[in-house]
Formats: structure tokens, C-alpha cells, sequence
């Protein structure tokens, strides 16, 4: 069987990957032989003993794992295994270190009083890092919306109203479930 198994978006390191999830399981029911990635980091990102855990479940299951970055990787021999597992650490302590660096990063800009992230519908960020007002009719139509639900219109109704009216220009929240306003 060939299948895909993929968890877009989803960090490495992530257990609740439900499609990693998945492949562990169709893995140790006998679907397939092999899983092949792009790298080794694409399998997964785990520290390397969580990462042994799941390696020894395929491994159980015939199941072995090949990457184009790093060929099979070998369970097999010693020198195979520290090699997978010093790479998977690598992995690891990259993820770790990234983390640690963002928030730096992120925490400096916050005590310097500048925006952190997209600028919100009607602003933009500035030179300085901070919000200014953006387009004139951005604001114009975040005006409307507040306008709106203080007169008791809910977020949909307020989405069909300005879909109806043609607003383009407002970009849709990707992962709040909320309608796009197109």
C-alpha cells in the first residue's frame, strides 16, 4: 500500500500529530513495509528516547524507515543507531534552541513597546516597529464592524453582510473557524 501521511502544520515534536498517530498504527497492523521522508526531521522531531520508542515500534512491526537525506535509516548495527539517534538529537536541540531564540527575540520587542506579529485589519506597522493607521478604508470598514456588533450583529451576520458588499480587501482568520470575508 502507498499512502500519505501528513500533519501540515504541525510541529515535529508534537505527539498529537494525528496522522503521524495514524501511520504508527496502520504501521503495526501490517500495511506497509516502509516509511520513506524527505529527511530524518520529517519523521519526526521528538527528543532521541521518544523518538527510540517509536522507531522500536516499527521496527517491531517490520516497518523501517528511509529517507532521501539519509538513506535507510539502520536500527540493526550500533554505529546505525547512534548515527540515527545523534541526528535525531541534532533535530531535537535545533527545535529547542529555535524556540528559545524566537522568544527572545519576541520578548525584547514586546518590552520595547513594538507590534509583534501581522498588524491588524486598518494598521500597519510602522518603521519603528510600532501601530499606525493604515488605509483609509480598512478603517473605514473596522469602523463598520464595530459599528456592527455594538448594535448586537454577530460575527457571521457581520461576514455575510460584508461579503455581500464586496469587501476583498479583508483577509479571513486561517484557523479560527470563523467565514472569510471575501
Amino acid at each position: 500500500m502507498i499512502g500519505w501521511y501528513v500533519d501540515e502544520g504541525r510541529a515535529g515534536w508534537r505527539e498529537d500529530r494525528k496522522e503521524f498517530q495514524r501511520l504508527i498504527t496502520d504501521a503495526q497492523t501490517g500495511r506497509f513495509r516502509a516509511v520513506l521522508c524527505w529527511d530524518q526531521d520529517r519523521f519526526s522531531r521528538f527528543p532521541v528516547l521518544e523518538a527510540n520508542h517509536y522507531w522500536y515500534l516499527l521496527d517491531r512491526a517490520g516497518v523501517h524507515i528511509a529517507t532521501v537525506g539519509q538513506g535507510r535509516l539502520d536500527f540493526a548495527t550500533l554505529a546505525g543507531w547512534l548515527q540515527a539517534s545523534i541526528v535525531q538529537h541534532g533535530k531535537a536541540e535545533y527545535c529547542r534552541d529555535l524556540a528559545r531564540n524566537t522568544s527572545r527575540g519576541l520578548r525584547k520587542r514586546k518590552l520595547a513597546g513594538e507590534w509583534v506579529g501581522k498588524a491588524p485589519l486598518g494598521y500597519r506597522i510602522g518603521d519603528d516597529g510600532h501601530l499606525t493607521p493604515g488605509d483609509a478604508t480598512e478603517i473605514s470598514t473596522v469602523r463598520k464592524i464595530f459599528s456592527l456588533r455594538a448594535e448586537g450583529r454577530g460575527i457571521y451576520w457581520i461576514a455575510r453582510y460584508l461579503n455581500q458588499r464586496g469587501s476583498a480587501s479583508i483577509p479571513g482568520p486561517n484557523t479560527s473557524g470563523l467565514p472569510r470575508a471575501l
